[in-house]
């Protein structure tokens, strides 16, 4: 079972925090938030793990082999030269991350107790290309729009009043803030490969909205009863380190 960890960000929202280490390495409960993501993925039941780096990534690399690569296989995504955001990232990862079955993609920044290897059943049993953990409680101007079956159709500002798709109805559908894990299936892994010219720098934020009409992407709607924390500003890093119970 694979996953890959988006750990490349410059955490530039978290300085003086990321002065000196990549974010993947800033503590809540006296443990880098790589360690936290990496424990949750081991639990689901991932042996392979592909990670990527940029911001000092050779931090990143001695942590892990301080503690020997958590028992799994890890490979290392390599970004020194270019940090290629999200959809870059798992387009330069696609290699590592072929296979027969469909892969985790967890953001470093984010700390949960969810349950993952249930969320990676759903998407087994659901048959979609795509599933995307979301979120209908954010406070967010922006959101993706999905049907009642939880299918996502597009993307919205509400305070820009501009939609994606041009053409799309928004009143129609129900906005839901993404939560930065998804699950990819293979076909969808190699799709994102095509979607611009290897080597270039995008978002999959942006494939995932131009993408939407033509695979299944299926939105998996977060319990009410887990724990969520996006440590990305230091406002939000010290609410999860007060209020994240292990």
């Amino acid at each position: 079972m694979k996953a890959m960890i988006f750990a490349a960000g410059l955490g530039k929202r978290l300085q003086p925090e990321t002065d000196y280490k990549p974010k993947a390495l800033v503590e809540v409960c006296g443990k880098p938030m790589l360690g936290h993501v990496i424990d949750r993925l081991k639990d689901a039941g991932v042996d392979f793990l592909v990670i990527n780096v940029h911001h000092f990534a050779n931090q990143i690399i001695d942590y892990l082999n301080a503690n020997n690569s958590f028992g799994l296989e890890i490979h290392i995504s390599d970004e020194s030269e270019q940090l290629l955001d999200t959809g870059g990232g798992i387009v330069k990862a696609a290699r590592l991350l072929a296979d027969s079955a469909p892969v985790i993609v967890h953001n470093s920044d984010i700390l949960t107790d969810l349950d993952l290897a249930c969320f990676y059943k759903h998407h087994l049993s659901d048959g979609s290309d795509i599933t995307l953990f979301v979120d209908s409680n954010r406070n967010s101007s922006r959101g993706l729009l999905f049907d009642d079956k939880l299918k996502m159709h597009g993307w919205i500002n509400t305070e820009a009043k501009y939609c994606r798709p041009d053409n799309l109805s928004p009143e129609l559908y129900k906005r839901y803030s993404f939560n930065g894990i998804h699950v990819l299936s293979q076909n969808a892994i190699r799709d994102i490969a095509s979607y611009i010219d290897g080597g270039a720098a995008f978002s999959i934020t942006d494939y995932y909205i131009d993408s939407c009409e033509r695979l299944c992407i299926k939105g998996y709607q977060k319990p009410d009863d887990i724990q969520w924390f996006d440590i990305g500003s230091p406002e939000k890093l010290k609410v999860a380190r007060n209020k994240y119970r292990l």
